[in-house]
């Protein structure tokens, strides 16, 4: 039992979820081909594009990622494994179940999710009990995400104690993305929390009839949602840091600036968000900050490239 071990399981989920989630968008293509024609009944096509973008993001990225980090940390650190290997194994098993969850969710008889992948209410909470698997689904997801980067950070951290300056930037990128994902997936639970709360047990959170708010599920969502987008990234400018670095035999060229970008992006990510709802009705002033916060984000990536 050791990492890499772990880590070709995490590629082989990755791998079946990809293939799953790319039979689901043939079908989607296969809609598209013809307009003047329909395939599939339009509840049947939402349900596609649900389990789609849910399937590629939880099920193959994240994963994806993680089976990278138990293959690569562990030889970049000359450590034989990750620590609590086996409690990783334990928590690969609770994403297997989290992907039986979601594939059933597309095959049970109550009828098609039509939500999309955002699970955006009023529809997720008059969904039918499909979209419950998938919310099950997704918590089982966070707490093994939660795990890994909890595993991966303590790893990196406990090797270079205060040394922090000396590691590569595929270790940095890890390491930013993990406190990435320890801050706003415990936000995505709390969030599909609050759905099950509202459908079951008739509290009022998004619901504007009892005085709740559904923009405010935007919010709490795409706090979320952009982070995500650079949990995704960041391994990925590690990764091609770490390819040039090696095989053109050459430092990278003003190391700490590039930490230090990869550091503000990562906290720039987190009050973003609401670039993503500019046609939700949000007022002018909160369009404007959001605005020039996102634009902000351009002064590291642009410092990045120097």
């Amino acid at each position: 039992m050791n990492s890499l071990l772990l880590g070709f399981f995490y590629f082989i989920f990755s791998l079946f979820m990809f293939i799953f989630s790319g039979i689901l968008v043939l079908g989607l293509r296969l809609e598209l081909i013809n307009f003047s024609t329909n395939i599939f009944k339009t509840d049947f096509f939402n349900s596609l594009t649900t389990l789609h973008g849910l399937i590629m993001i939880f099920g193959f990225l994240i994963p994806s990622f993680s089976g990278l980090s138990y293959w690569i940390i562990p030889y970049l650190l000359f450590y034989k494994n990750l620590f609590f290997l086996k409690c990783g194994f334990y928590f690969f098993f609770l994403l297997l179940i989290s992907s039986v969850f979601i594939i059933f969710s597309f095959f049970l008889p109550f009828g098609n999710i039509s939500s999309v992948w955002t699970l955006y209410t009023p529809l997720s909470i008059q969904s039918n009990f499909n979209i419950d698997f998938i919310i099950f689904s997704i918590y089982f997801l966070s707490f093994s995400t939660i795990f890994n980067s909890l595993n991966i950070s303590l790893t990196i951290l406990k090797f270079f104690k205060l040394s922090l300056l000396k590691m590569s930037i595929f270790l940095w990128s890890f390491l930013v993305a993990s406190y990435l994902t320890l801050i706003v997936v415990p936000v995505l639970i709390g969030l599909i929390t609050m759905i099950i709360l509202d459908k079951y047990f008739n509290t009022s959170f998004f619901n504007p009839v009892f005085k709740g708010d559904s923009v405010m599920y935007q919010h709490i969502f795409w706090f979320f949602g952009h982070p995500e987008v650079y949990i995704i990234i960041l391994p990925s400018f590690g990764i091609i840091s770490q390819i040039i670095s090696v095989f053109t035999k050459k430092k990278i060229f003003s190391y700490s600036s590039m930490i230090y970008a990869i550091i503000s992006i990562s906290i720039a990510s987190l009050i973003v968000w609401g670039h993503h709802m500019f046609v939700s009705g949000i007022p002018f002033l909160s369009q404007s900050f959001f605005m020039y916060c996102t634009m902000l984000i351009s002064i590291p990536t642009w410092h990045k490239g120097f």
